[in-house]
């Protein structure tokens, strides 16, 4: 396999792999909602293309081509349709013309007998695209951001940057004999737009930060792909080609990175959430759901049973601080409570306890490591505790 096709086949892979991940992203955020479907309809088409592609790289049959050629027809068409969804409002008329009209002639060059490979359709589709694309900016820059929310202006600026890539990225797609780049480039921009679409899931991330992080990996890995190509004494063509594999590795990372702090941020949310719409009127309900939390799955309610082994200083320094963690514990010191606090802790093999309820006594036990136990955790651990408690003295109070 030619050099160029090497990396092509590599940047593209990490281009799939980074939409399955902006796939199943977008599947565990209200999937069913009209506008993330038009997203996962686009995405479909784009790891089709992309796929398609890489095995008529390997394979050489020509009905994969046709494929690739066929799926690279509906992303004009898959583009004007998010940029509606997005905007609230319906392109117009000549607009949807144009995208039905274009994509239906190029799946009609699908079919004819010259094939999809030669220069006519090439030339006809970087057309269709650019111009299309065009458009789009278009109608993204002359919006009304009055008419849509501070998160759909949001969204409409990520996609407007993913466009300012996309544009001239696309085209180094066509390999002509007049245009005959070192790499195509197109994966890059894809892995790009799929970050832009994960991170507006952390609203907490500006426009500035993205720039900022996507010129530091662009840096990383024109140094890197530079410090290769000296040491292997690599031609400029090659050592585009290794600067842009390398990119694309960095961004794959990147985008599987952002995607597990989304979902941890998710499941700190589905916490809020429960205690929310919680159950209030038992306690031990409201334990029972608590537990099968992600974050606090597999915690333990302990009991008066359970707690034998522990006297009365042990429950009177809990009570005193209802929230005890293993990190905290001074290991120097031989105080009997601290003692019992550690035996506490290697018992159950827990990191963390929570004071639930005192008459009788019920003691929540979670294992949240130092890794995961950030300050976001243990806030939402600090109020989960105190509503507990909160519920557990109000039931006492109306008993009495």
């Amino acid at each position: 396999m030619p050099p160029h096709l090497i990396a092509d086949s590599v940047i593209s892979i990490a281009a799939v792999l980074g939409l399955i991940i902006l796939y199943r992203v977008l599947k565990a955020s209200e999937g069913r909602s009209p506008l993330n479907r038009r997203f996962l309809f686009a995405i479909i088409v784009i790891g089709a293309m992309i796929f398609a592609r890489v095995l008529q790289w390997f394979t050489g049959i020509g009905v994969f081509g046709n494929f690739t050629f066929l799926a690279a027809s509906l992303v004009p068409l898959a583009a004007l349709l998010i940029t509606e969804g997005v905007l609230r409002r319906h392109a117009p008329r000549l607009v949807k013309l144009w995208a039905v009209a274009g994509t239906a002639i190029l799946i009609l060059f699908t079919f004819l007998p010259w094939g999809n490979g030669s220069l006519i359709p090439l030339l006809s589709l970087a057309a269709f695209q650019m111009l299309t694309f065009l458009i789009i900016g278009y109608l993204v820059l002359t919006r009304d951001r009055d008419t849509l929310s501070e998160a759909e202006n949001l969204i409409v600026t990520r996609l407007a940057l993913s466009l300012l890539l996309i544009l001239p990225f696309a085209l180094s797609d066509f390999r002509t004999d007049f245009l005959d780049p070192p790499v195509r480039l197109s994966g890059v921009a894809i892995l790009v737009m799929c970050w832009l679409v994960v991170s507006l899931g952390r609203g907490t991330i500006s426009h500035l930060e993205i720039m900022r992080t996507l010129g530091a990996l662009a840096f990383s890995a024109l140094g890197a792909g530079i410090s290769v190509a000296w040491l292997a004494d690599m031609d400029f063509r090659t050592t585009v080609q290794t600067i842009a594999i390398v990119l694309s590795a960095a961004l794959l990372v990147t985008l599987f990175n952002e995607a597990r702090a989304l979902r941890r941020d998710r499941e700190r949310d589905s916490l809020l959430g429960y205690l929310a719409s919680a159950d209030w009127s038992d306690p031990a309900r409201f334990l029972h759901g608590l537990q099968r939390l992600a974050m606090v799955r597999g915690a333990l309610v302990l009991s008066p049973e359970d707690l034998k082994d522990f006297d009365e200083a042990f429950f009177a320094a809990l009570t005193a601080q209802p929230i005890r963690r293993k990190s905290a514990l001074n290991t120097a010191s031989q105080n009997e409570v601290e003692d019992q606090f550690r035996w506490f802790f290697e018992k159950f093999g827990v990191t963390h306890a929570l004071l639930i309820t005192q008459q009788p006594v019920r003691i929540l036990a979670l294992n949240l490591p130092p890794l995961a136990a950030s300050q976001a955790a243990e806030f939402e651990l600090q109020v989960t505790q105190k509503v507990a408690q909160m519920l557990s003295s109000s039931r006492d109070a109306s008993h009495d």
